[in-house]
């Protein structure tokens, strides 16, 4: 799952003309990664009534501050995990020819990401 999502980001970012396509692709996973990880902890707190995640301060601001260094730390290590002979193996392991924007993998980029992202919103609300 996350190498399909690599790799699309990966051709998505490739096919544009970027030259970071590497970093935004292991970006991309790692940010999958944390909203299917939060979408994991907020259904714990609503099915059993408890709080997972600490906050640091009262203060909505000063959370985020301190949450900051962290955030990019966890995207980092995304980054240097996906170094470039990891990256070729991926695109190598799909097809050449590869529709970027089909309706398979648009649906799939859809249920892998958006789908998770939403219900991590209306369950926050």
């Amino acid at each position: 799952m996350y190498k399909f999502i690599f790799n699309w980001i990966y051709r998505y970012h490739k096919r544009g003309g970027s030259t970071i396509y590497r970093s935004t692709a292991a970006g991309g996973v790692g940010l999958t990664a944390l909203v299917h990880a939060l979408l994991l902890v907020k259904i714990i707190e609503v099915v059993f009534d408890i709080s997972i995640i600490p906050k640091f301060t009262s203060d909505y601001y000063i959370n985020k501050i301190y949450m900051l260094p962290l955030a990019i730390v966890y995207f980092y290590l995304f980054i240097f995990y996906y170094t470039h002979k990891k990256a070729s193996a991926i695109i190598s392991s799909f097809p050449r020819d590869y529709p970027l924007f089909s309706w398979k993998n648009l649906l799939n980029v859809f249920l892998i990401f958006f789908t998770p992202l939403f219900l991590l919103i209306l369950l926050t609300n």
